[in-house]
Order: C-alpha cells, then sequence, then structure tokens
C-alpha cells in the first residue's frame, strides 16, 4: 500500500493547459498550472536541466500563480494521433524518441511518464519533442520521501504504481517498450516489423543492462 496519493494521468487531473494570444504563425505560449509549489519547483528544474532540442522549451516560471509558460509546436503532432496507415511516421520518429530520453537520463532526470500523448512530432524528418515533465524525478531518488507522485498505470511499472524504490532510467525504456509492443501488434509491413523487433531486442538488452552498443542513442 503506498503511503501517498497517486494522480493518475489517464486521464490527466493535475495539468491544465491553456492558450496565451500571443507568438507569431508558427509558434505560442502554453501555460501549465501546478498543483503546488514543490511540484511546480521540481517540474521547472527538470524542463532546465534537461533543455535541449528533445524537450519542449520552457519559456518562464511564475511561481506566484503557479504557472510555467511553455512553447508550443503548431503543426506537431502526438503520437497518440498516428494512424494505422502512418507506421512508416513512428518508425522515422523512433531513434529520436529514444535519444530524447537517453538525453533526459545523461543530464541526470527520469521522464516518468513515457507515453505516446507525451512525445510530439515536430517535424516531417521525425524531429521529437518530450513534453509534460510533471512527473519526471531525478535518477536515484527515493519515492518513499514522495507524498503524491503522477503515474500512467498501462506505462509504468510497479515502483511506479506503487510509489516504491529508487527512480530508474529503466522506467522510461519500459515504458517506451511497451509503446513498441502495441505498435508490433500493429503492423503488417514485414520490412517495418524486422526494424521495430531489432529496436525492441535494443530495448531489452539495455533494460537487462546487457547493452553496451548505445549506438541508437548516440546524437
Amino acid at each position: 500500500m503506498s503511503k501517498g496519493k497517486q494522480n493518475s494521468t489517464t486521464p490527466l487531473v493535475s495539468t491544465r493547459f491553456q492558450m496565451v494570444l500571443d507568438g507569431s504563425d508558427d509558434w505560442s505560449i502554453l501555460r501549465k498550472k501546478a498543483d503546488d509549489g514543490t511540484a511546480l519547483e521540481r517540474e521547472w528544474t527538470a524542463l532546465q536541466a534537461c533543455k535541449s532540442r528533445y524537450v519542449q522549451e520552457a519559456v518562464r516560471v511564475d511561481v506566484e500563480h503557479q504557472v510555467i509558460h511553455l512553447t508550443y509546436y503548431e503543426g506537431s503532432r502526438s503520437l497518440l494521433t498516428l494512424g494505422r496507415g502512418e507506421q512508416a511516421v513512428f518508425l522515422d520518429a523512433l531513434p529520436n524518441i529514444i535519444r530524447a530520453i537517453d538525453h533526459c537520463h545523461r543530464c541526470g532526470w527520469v521522464h516518468g511518464d513515457i507515453k505516446p500523448s507525451n512525445i510530439l512530432i515536430v517535424s516531417l524528418n521525425g524531429a521529437v519533442r518530450l513534453i509534460d515533465f510533471a512527473a519526471a524525478l531525478p535518477i536515484g531518488y527515493e519515492r518513499a520521501s514522495l507524498s503524491q507522485w503522477q503515474v500512467t498505470p498501462a506505462f509504468a511499472c510497479d515502483n511506479q504504481r506503487q510509489g516504491q524504490g529508487y527512480v530508474s532510467e529503466k522506467e522510461d525504456w519500459l515504458a517506451l517498450l511497451q509503446i513498441l509492443q502495441q505498435f508490433l501488434s500493429s503492423v503488417s509491413c514485414c520490412k517495418q516489423k524486422r526494424v521495430a523487433m531489432r529496436i525492441r531486442q535494443w530495448l531489452k538488452m539495455k533494460i537487462n543492462g546487457g547493452c553496451q552498443n548505445n549506438r541508437l542513442a548516440q546524437d
């Protein structure tokens, strides 16, 4: 039994987005309201630590109103919007998704809520950005110290769901593996399936600590 309060993110219950009417034709700003000061500070810290072309850009934080201002990418799509006829789009984006997750880990953070709706495809060449760092925690963080946390059960491991143990990079890789498993169950093209199965094997080796070749995650 968990000591704290679990906030399921399906549907999202602790974040609200509102469009702010400024910006140019190809970008604008979103405001994200946090539940409390600690959550706001942690999410802002994660966004700053992981700042890169792989992460949604945080513009500023408003501590008084508990709001983070974030860049909105016009024309971007989440993986959740991809249809059966767009399986190649997912495969094109997959190496960059791996690089994005690996980048966060190199910066000392686990995203904590890797799922299709939190991965944006921002260009036709497969460029991606991770969004929603409300569940992000530093690697090695002890979950017993959390009073509440966010989790999407379908993409979370037992430690995440129960609020136990220490935060590990494996949690993000397990979530991505779950996404890939769902993709494999729907793909019919033999070539696409071979590519996906090769990446699945790489992920399994990484999760089990047996992957010494990190080539897929290199810039």
